[in-house]
């Protein structure tokens, strides 16, 4: 195949063997995909991709105790990365620990606020723990720094609508619809 030529033995191209092993990962052969992952942390200086690839993928398996260290190396290679925030937030979201996720969400925020995705994904976690009001004021901060955002109008449309103001939800339908 392409990668296997791309990344022999003697290959010093962490890039080949990242690729390498994001391909495999698509395919679900996750064990041969971390060996590659692995290889490319070996030769690579600036690991953050690699790492946000490998806790993915260890998300993906359940393998939590696995994504937890991926991420906390990579919180501890480059704090100002907010990837491993929003991961971290996710797990303990999924484990039932608002508090933490919350906390980890609020992190990924701080680093990226000018970035509607975070509020966006802060505003998933936030509608998952029950936190509905404020779920609601991200997606709204999200429409407004990314307005070409078209599951942001989704999202915050569905909230409004449980709220019980069909027309204003509409409104948003509508340009979601307009834009999907």
């Amino acid at each position: 195949s392409y990668y296997e030529n791309a990344t022999n033995t003697n290959s010093k191209s962490g890039l080949a063997w990242e690729n390498y092993g994001s391909s495999l990962a698509r395919t679900n052969n996750y064990p041969e995909a971390f060996k590659k992952f692995y290889r490319a942390l070996a030769i690579v200086n600036d690991r953050t991709e690699i790492r946000t690839k490998l806790a993915d993928s260890y998300y993906t398996l359940k393998d939590y105790p696995m994504m937890i260290k991926q991420c906390d190396t990579m919180i501890h290679e480059n704090p100002k990365y907010p990837k491993p925030y929003y991961d971290l937030a996710l797990y303990y979201s999924d484990a039932g620990r608002k508090d933490l996720s919350k906390q980890y969400m609020d992190k990924a925020v701080q680093l990226d606020s000018a970035d509607g995705d975070a509020y966006f994904y802060r505003a998933l976690i936030l509608k998952k723990i029950g936190l509905s009001d404020s779920a609601l004021a991200d997606f709204s901060k999200c429409i407004l720094l990314k307005p070409e955002y078209p599951n942001s109008y989704y999202e915050r449309g569905n909230m409004i609508a449980n709220k019980g103001d069909f027309k204003l939800a509409l409104v948003d339908f509508e340009k979601y619809v307009n834009m999907a």
